[in-house]
């Protein structure tokens, strides 16, 4: 996108990403909104592990002494791959039967 397109122009370049997923198999097991839930959480946060932007989904879902395993408690959301999202999210939520 131009800096003549926004008022004041930026000193900087921006851009428009959109992001579409093919149907992955696994998706039918776990709700779109928690999915939705997981990664707004996670990219609201983008400078924070996953065990800081993660807490409040996990204490609202499980309960006050639920933490994230090893696996996903040091990384950044910009490490996962789109699979790890529906893992983490039924991590979570729950997967559904």
């Amino acid at each position: 996108v131009p800096g003549d397109a926004f008022r004041p122009r930026p000193d900087v370049t921006s851009a428009v990403v959109q992001f579409n997923f093919d149907r992955h198999p696994r998706l039918d097991s776990i709700e779109p909104a928690d999915l939705r839930s997981v990664v707004r959480a996670a990219f609201q946060q983008r400078r924070k592990t996953l065990r800081n932007s993660m807490k409040p989904l996990l204490t609202r879902a499980q309960g006050a002494n639920s933490e994230l395993p090893a696996e996903w408690s040091s990384k950044r959301p910009e490490e996962l791959l789109p699979e790890e999202f529906i893992d983490l999210t039924g991590h979570i939520y729950g997967f559904v039967s």
